[in-house]
């Protein structure tokens, strides 16, 4: 059980990690498209 627990502990942790770069990478990316007042792609 203690190992279930562990690995669905591991999984949330990634999940969020990913979710806060993501966040972030959005953030950076709006700001260059904010600053250079064009789209990047």
């Amino acid at each position: 059980m203690a190992g279930v627990f562990g690995f669905a502990l591991q999984n949330l942790i990634n999940h969020l990690l990913y979710l806060f770069i993501a966040d972030r990478a959005r953030a950076t990316r709006t700001m260059f498209i904010v600053q250079t007042n064009q789209s990047p792609f």
